[in-house]
């Protein structure tokens, strides 16, 4: 297991504070929790159809992301499709995120910085968009068919008008 100085640790705090603040701007975190130092080490995203721990840990981003997803009231297809999209980003995201990147980050003639991808970031936005094209699919049959009662309802009221 790779060992990290005080000096990166820090560095890497910096960079998931980078990524808070990611997921605040895009309205994937209340801002009043911005500043939580819960968040540097783990995220939990709560939904009323599921629970997603993002396991970050002190050093995340030179290191994997662990994602866990529990769900409460989707159906099986609707989480396996989000736990595999979740699994897909881990996956292109540890092409930057490692140890070895990390290493590497100090040869870079980009003086140094890190190049990470926002994996947790990345992960929440895909979760947030896949609830929110559940939730609107799940809207449009029921729109549509409340709408088909209605008009029926106003045509039965309109045959039975008595003049």
């Amino acid at each position: 297991m790779p060992t990290f100085s005080d000096d990166e640790l820090v560095e890497l705090s910096l960079l998931r504070a980078k990524e808070v603040d990611e997921l605040v701007e895009h309205g994937l975190l209340d801002a009043s929790r911005r500043f939580d130092d819960g968040l540097l080490h783990s995220l939990v995203l709560s939904y009323p159809e599921l629970t997603i721990w993002l396991q970050t840990g002190p050093t995340y981003p030179a290191e994997q992301l662990q994602v866990e997803i529990e769900n409460i009231s989707l159906p099986r297809l609707v989480v396996d499709e989000l736990r595999n999209a979740a699994r897909e980003i881990v996956s292109r995201g540890a092409e930057t995120n490692n140890h070895e990147g990390w290493s590497r980050r100090t040869h870079n003639d980009d003086f140094g910085v890190f190049g990470f991808e926002m994996t947790a970031f990345h992960v929440a936005q895909g979760a947030s968009k896949h609830l929110r094209n559940y939730r609107d699919s799940m809207k449009g049959p029921r729109e549509e068919n409340a709408s088909m009662e209605d008009a029926a309802a106003a045509k039965y009221a309109d045959s039975n008008i008595v003049s």
